[in-house]
Parts: C-alpha cells; sequence; structure tokens
C-alpha cells in the first residue's frame, strides 16, 4: 500500500504537499511529459 510522506522545506511545508513514492519500474507517465520540470536542491542528489 501506499504511503504519503511529509517534506519538511520551505516549499513544501508553505504548500502543504505531501509526496507519493513510487518506484520507477511501477510507474508509467501517460501524458503531460511536456509540463515536466526538475528541482535540486542542497547536496543536488535528489531530482524531484
Amino acid at each position: 500500500m501506499a504511503q504519503l510522506l511529509d517534506c519538511n522545506c520551505s516549499i513544501c511545508t508553505r504548500t502543504g504537499f505531501l509526496h507519493l513514492i513510487a518506484r520507477h519500474q511501477n510507474f508509467t507517465l501517460l501524458k503531460g511529459v511536456d509540463a515536466l520540470s526538475s528541482f535540486k536542491f542542497g547536496s543536488g542528489q535528489a531530482d524531484h
């Protein structure tokens, strides 16, 4: 079962955003790829 996670970064705290993490092999983006963007902060290891 999926679990929603709280994030403590300033953006998520301000907006109330919750994370639902899916494994790459369990996820298929059906449409909207042109609307995606990438955000990295801190060490730059995580790609949001």
